[in-house]
């Protein structure tokens, strides 16, 4: 008897999916709360432990459940983390808090009218400012301001030497998101005729780099105070590679070897692990006991190779944002699964009138409870739980 399962966890905000088959157990991303999600893990899941945790990429209604998981007494076997995290690592956790606020707000203040005018006239739907600004450093080769790095190699434990040696001898790390360290220094500034040149956006968007460096930090931080094996896999659509074969990535090759970013590129590097398009993407291919599973995280999939999913279970990206419709003219699996809050701009049209069955943890202007969604794998397929109610978006 088949004993996989799919659960869509109804966190908060975010996404939060859980998935276990005789080859192992995964949990994608884990919404905005950290506090809450280890308890729907115990009352839905009913495991305190997983094979493998996985970050799709760094905003807060994905990354921050995974770091209440990291920090509460549940167990994990490996967490597989973005690639562009350790590229800007050994400067969250060997630099003062001063230091990294000092370089932000300076690194911020010199971004382009142009690009300043794109934020503007952005659509927002959902994406924080910090988001946007990725989304417009992705769009050329970033990776270019990497030129005259040197690469870093790996542990098997996923950190690179010279950090460990650092961490495992400190007494104790800076926080950097303390008010008593931004806001002080703020204060500080306040009295500098060149914090008076600096435009309100400016100042919002080193705040928002600031926090995604304190979720990246935070998050490795734990894994290695809980002696858990990371790994690291780099966007790279073209050339996927690395994972497990039941749980295999779509849109990044897995690496040990990593160039991290000059100080003077930190603020765009940060600003690029919000960015959507870099969300990682798993397949988890069908055998006969379930149907397969697309993890899309926050992803448009554009260049990605999308394996064949009529009898898989898709998450709709980006919660069913409008930015994110062409997924749907594209793709056609055997459902789509919806995690969000409640929104009154999403899901899209695009999602709504899509011809795949589909399931939310909640619906857009219905007033139900927040669910789980469960499916349970049978012959080479999934069922959908006899409790689940049908998506009415």
């Amino acid at each position: 008897m088949s004993k996989s399962r799919f659960i869509a966890l109804p966190v908060g905000q975010g996404d939060a999916f859980y998935l276990e088959t005789d080859a192992g157990s995964v949990l994608v991303d884990g919404g905005r709360s950290a506090q809450q999600l280890p308890d729907l893990f115990c009352r839905y899941v009913r495991r305190t432990y997983v094979d493998i945790l996985i970050v799709t990429h760094n905003d807060s209604d994905h990354v921050n459940g995974i770091l209440g998981f990291l920090e509460s007494k549940f167990e994990a076997g490996e967490i597989w983390l973005p690639g562009r995290f350790v590229q800007v690592l050994p400067h969250l956790v060997q630099e003062s808090a001063e230091s990294i606020v000092l370089s932000l707000l300076e690194q911020a203040s010199l971004t382009s009218p142009e690009y300043l005018q794109q934020l503007a006239s952005e659509e927002t739907d959902g994406f924080t400012l910090l988001e946007r600004y990725g989304a417009i450093v992705a769009q050329r080769n970033p990776d270019e301001l990497l030129e005259n790095s040197e690469s870093i190699v790996a542990e098997d434990s996923g950190w690179p030497p010279e950090l460990l040696d650092w961490i495992t001898e400190r007494s104790d790390l800076p926080e950097f998101v303390e008010p008593s360290v931004y806001t002080l220094l703020l204060r500080e500034l306040f009295s500098t005729f060149w914090y008076h040149q600096l435009l309100p956006v400016h100042r919002l968007l080193a705040y928002t780099a600031l926090r995604a460096a304190e979720r990246i930090r935070r998050i490795a931080l734990a894994a290695f105070d809980r002696g858990i094996p990371i790994r690291w896999f780099q966007y790279d659509p073209k050339n996927p590679s690395g994972g497990e074969p039941w749980l295999q990535p779509v849109s990044a090759r897995e690496i040990s070897r990593f160039r991290p970013v000059k100080k003077q590129h930190l603020f765009e590097f940060l600003a690029l692990t919000q960015a959507n398009r870099e969300s990682l993407v798993f397949w988890v291919p069908p055998d006969g006991q379930h149907g397969g599973v697309l993890f899309t995280g926050d992803s448009r999939l554009d260049c990605v190779t999308v394996p064949a999913v009529k009898s898989a279970i898709a998450t709709a990206p980006h919660h069913g944002s409008k930015a994110n419709e062409v997924v749907y003219e594209k793709l056609f699996p055997a459902w789509w699964v919806r995690s969000d809050g409640r929104f009154r701009s999403r899901p899209c049209q695009a999602y709504r009138s899509a011809p795949t069955a589909k399931a939310c943890t909640v619906c857009r202007a219905v007033r139900f409870p927040k669910q789980p969604v469960i499916f349970q794998g049978s012959n080479g397929a999934w069922l959908l739980g006899r409790s689940v109610r049908r998506c009415s978006c």
